[in-house]
């Protein structure tokens, strides 16, 4: 008797338990990608209309404009577990300049530069390139312009 009701049931709501599809697999895929990934703008002081902006994208890849002057390179960004125990470094490796003046009004081709900082993060949005042997030394504060 059972059984017959619970047909029934079934019946009424179009299920069956003849056939039942197979799960298909998870198409779900996590990227994890280090917070310094995106675009972020850097104002010039002496040059309240011209802003330097910096590209770090996903491949480690950098792309650098500032005014007239453009350059690509490679960048390594090593996150800081405890902010105020160790500052986030980063490293960037310039590969090509194309030697034009940058919003500074300098001109210099920084093509096989290396550079390291200290990254200090003040909020998700805002961080400061700093010395990296003095971390509270910064120079430059930069702003998330797109994630």
């Amino acid at each position: 008797m059972k059984i017959k009701v619970l047909i029934t049931i079934l019946s009424l709501f179009g299920l069956t338990l003849a056939h039942t599809a197979p799960i298909s697999e998870n198409t779900i895929q996590i990227k994890n990608r280090n917070a310094l990934v995106g675009l972020w703008a850097m104002q010039i002081p002496e040059n309240k209309k011209c802003h330097e902006y910096y590209n770090f994208r996903s491949n480690h890849s950098v792309l650098i404009q500032s005014a007239k002057e453009w350059s690509y390179g490679n960048y390594n960004y090593q996150p800081s577990l405890d902010q105020d125990a160790a500052p986030a470094l980063l490293m960037l490796h310039i590969l090509y300049d194309n030697n034009q003046a940058d919003c500074s009004g300098i001109q210099e081709d920084q093509s096989g530069d290396i550079s390291r900082f200290a990254v200090t993060w003040k909020n998700s949005n805002q961080i400061s390139f700093c010395a990296e042997d003095q971390p509270k030394q910064c120079f430059a504060s930069l702003k998330r312009v797109l994630p």
